[in-house]
């Protein structure tokens, strides 16, 4: 049952007594003693405890109607009633101002929530005006939220291409049209109300009710801003990166040439210094000379050739590619590796099929490979015992 903590004859009263008693439910004759007449008091008790009110009234005009529903009553009950008609008006009253309440608090929760996120949220009706804004959205936009309130989306949230100014079109818009999840093209920029350019990422999604009619539009969006610094500094820091490669690889190119030009350099050394034995000697050998002399232009000229061809790779140019002797090829670059071997008792045995075919290849990189194997073997046996260690290759 239901217990009477209260009454009063005057409007005047009727809040500080629904306060006071602190009554789930007000009873409200429309006619009251005093100058504040139901209506109003009733207005007042909604406005300052939201209890829910039920008008008890004989007068149904519609002056009294009209001023009544503005004061949102939960029942109007005209006089006289039976009091099953009264019992039933109440328990609808109070399940229905429990189920409003519970309302109230799921959208205070939605709405707090909406409000704690870091990104920016509005939503707006079906004709796109501003219905929310969380203080992120009035923040990025510079439009407080009582301000924005009512007005167009595309006043409020004014979207710009960042690469070429244009104004984009309403997000909202484009959501209520394709009734689908829209996203906003890369480098979108929105123009606060000063003015301020902030780069940002956004969806708009439509609103739509359980019948499927679309009902609004909610848009998300985030400050790019920082993540586009960060893009910028990766960028930068990719650059000296690649800055920092380009002068390690500088370093091993210098390696590499000093590595490769040492092979013909030894050579010219050995055979001017074979040169000057043959003419120094009582009774100067001239062909053996002139032949060391000739090994050491060969040898000048190999050097030259190796240099153009580390250039070549440095600058990314094509292989020289021409028809090749194989044999005649290798032999040419064992020339230049046989008075090292020699020094060191290591015998250099070299065997060829018969009747190779020609081939096509760069023959300068073709002898460094072999002369690299030749060196790299060399380097791997070790000085030799007297007595010459045969390898074959």
């Amino acid at each position: 049952g239901h217990v009477v903590v209260g009454t009063t004859s005057r409007g005047e009263d009727a809040l500080s007594r629904t306060l006071d008693t602190r009554a789930d439910l007000v009873l409200m004759d429309i006619r009251l003693e005093g100058a504040v007449d139901g209506i109003t008091a009733a207005q007042q008790i909604r406005d300052r405890c939201r209890v829910p009110v039920i008008f008890l009234t004989a007068y149904a005009d519609d002056e009294t109607t009209r001023r009544a529903g503005a004061a949102e009553p939960l029942g109007y009950l005209l006089k006289p009633f039976q009091e099953p008609q009264l019992l039933a008006t109440i328990e609808m009253a109070l399940y229905k101002h429990a189920a409003d309440r519970r309302l109230r608090a799921s959208e205070q929760r939605y709405e707090t929530t909406l409000s704690s996120i870091g990104d920016g949220v509005i939503s707006t009706d079906e004709a796109a005006a501003v219905t929310f804004m969380n203080p992120i959205a009035a923040r990025l936009t510079g439009w407080p939220q009582a301000e924005a309130l009512g007005r167009p989306l595309s006043e409020v949230f004014q979207i710009f291409d960042g690469r070429t100014g244009e104004r984009l079109e309403d997000p909202a818009i484009r959501a209520l049209r394709a009734r689908a999840i829209v996203d906003l093209p890369p480098n979108t920029i929105l123009r606060a109300r000063g003015g301020q350019d902030i780069p940002i990422d956004d969806s708009s999604a439509p609103i739509l009710a359980e019948d499927g009619q679309v009902t609004g539009t909610v848009l998300v969006f985030s400050d790019m801003t920082g993540q586009r610094e960060a893009a910028v500094a990766l960028r930068r820091a990719e650059a000296e990166l690649a800055r920092a490669s380009r002068m390690t690889l500088l370093g091993e190119f210098a390696a590499s040439i000093a590595h490769e030009v040492n092979q013909p350099l030894m050579a010219i050394v050995t055979n001017a210094e074979s040169c000057l034995r043959w003419l120094g000697q009582d009774q100067p050998d001239i062909r053996r000379a002139n032949d060391a002399a000739q090994r050491v232009v060969r040898n000048g000229h190999r050097a030259a050739e190796v240099i153009a061809s580390l250039r070549a790779l440095a600058s990314n140019t094509s292989p020289r590619m021409v028809p090749l002797d194989l044999p005649a090829t290798i032999e040419d670059a064992l020339v230049l590796l046989r008075a090292e071997l020699d020094r060191r008792n290591i015998l250099l045995q070299v065997r060829f099929p018969a009747a190779l075919p020609m081939v096509t290849g760069d023959r300068v990189q073709l002898q460094q490979v072999v002369a690299n194997l030749v060196m790299n073997a060399n380097e791997a046996i070790g000085e030799a015992e007297p007595e010459a260690e045969a390898r074959t290759i």
